[in-house]
């Protein structure tokens, strides 16, 4: 442990390196909860839209054919 808590030359910590320190792991504990639940929503919102997208990517390519004809779509595949 104190491997860790040295400097690179082997001297204790200072004050003002323990503050640094101190201040750090604040920001860390105080925004990672947030940053984890952000993280989770994007993830959610994407595997929600995919299929949607790749449905949509499909019917550009041609690879499914829609029942019906929509003018304005034929012109953008022709």
């Amino acid at each position: 442990m104190d491997l860790i808590a040295s400097t690179p030359i082997g001297q204790p910590e200072g004050d003002a390196e323990r503050r640094l320190r101190e201040a750090a792991e604040w920001v860390v504990d105080t925004t990672e909860d947030g940053a984890c639940q952000a993280q989770k929503s994007l993830l959610l919102l994407c595997m929600k839209i995919f299929p949607l997208w790749l449905l949509l990517l499909c019917i550009a390519l041609g690879a499914i054919k829609l029942p019906f004809d929509i003018p304005g779509l034929d012109d953008l595949l022709m």
